[in-house]
């Protein structure tokens, strides 16, 4: 699943080409896909311009002229794909390069005809993403409804500090909650606490003061990290150039299980399961 660094990708490079473009016609073709009534969705689209893309944790929100937002969650395998003559402006899950070329595919469920002659595809492998429309009011609802968001001012060391405060769950499963803070996954929580010399099962009110300034210091340099090299690739993420992102030559411990740690040259990362994850860490480095 795409994580903050490149939900944040796809957000920078699709507002560059989406901002202003006018939406004449949205065709659905697999109606889960969106919450609500499929076809007061496309009535309430049709027409619209696109105003602005922004995020929140790991959502994407696309401000129309009308007022109202469209909601995108690439969830697991969603993919948004812009295409204008041959440019292509790709982000998300990426299915396999072939697919760019023969669009719109098995696996694109909403497309949307701009102007310009342009399109964007709603595409998903596993169709576990989604799309909805609403007011000003159920989208500041929403985002009610996430944690801090490391990229925000007000993910401050103060803040960071309150959230773990006498909390008996592990470490990583706090990191993970999206109500806690917003956008972490699996790939960044290890990474995360691997630099900060924090196991990941440590329940977080055992942590000192200064695992804490770590902890809050390593989640906002890793992830701006991460965004500068356009996120982290493994088997689906296409930053929203349609190339890799270019941040996994950076990773640690993060599906490096029984190669040795990088930073001791003793023990080998080791693999656990925290909270339902696979999570991996240096038994040697990380107390």
């Amino acid at each position: 699943m795409p994580e903050l660094p490149e939900v944040e990708t796809v957000k920078r490079d699709l507002s560059k080409v989406l901002i202003g473009k006018k939406i004449s016609r949205v065709e659905v073709r697999k109606k889960k896909i969106v919450r609500g009534d499929s076809r007061r969705f496309s009535r309430a689209l049709t027409g619209q311009k696109f105003t602005s893309v922004s995020r929140v944790g790991k959502l994407l929100i696309f401000g129309l002229s009308s007022g109202r937002f469209l909601l995108i969650h690439l969830k697991m395998t969603g993919q948004l794909i812009f295409e204008q003559g041959r440019k292509i402006v790709a982000g998300g899950h990426k299915i396999s390069d072939s697919d760019l070329t023969g669009l719109p595919n098995k696996y694109t469920h909403i497309i949307f005809s701009l102007s310009g002659h342009s399109h964007l595809f709603f595409n998903d492998l596993r169709q576990f993403g989604y799309l909805k429309i609403v007011g000003h009011k159920e989208k500041e609802k929403i985002i009610s409804q996430y944690g801090l968001d490391p990229l925000a001012k007000s993910f401050t060391r103060a803040n960071f500090f309150s959230l773990l405060q006498n909390k008996k769950s592990k470490i990583k499963t706090l990191l993970l909650n999206q109500n806690i803070i917003a956008g972490i996954g699996n790939i960044y929580a290890d990474e995360v606490l691997f630099e900060s010399g924090v196991r990941p099962n440590r329940p977080a009110f055992s942590l000192t003061i200064p695992e804490k300034e770590k902890i809050f210091r390593h989640i906002i340099t890793i992830l701006k990290k991460s965004i500068k090299y356009k996120g982290t690739t493994f088997r689906d993420f296409r930053g929203g150039n349609g190339r890799p992102g270019g941040f996994a030559k950076f990773l640690k411990v993060y599906q490096k299980e029984k190669g040795t740690c990088p930073r001791c040259h003793q023990a080998k990362i080791s693999k656990i399961i925290v909270s339902g994850r696979g999570t991996r860490f240096c038994p040697h480095c990380q107390s």
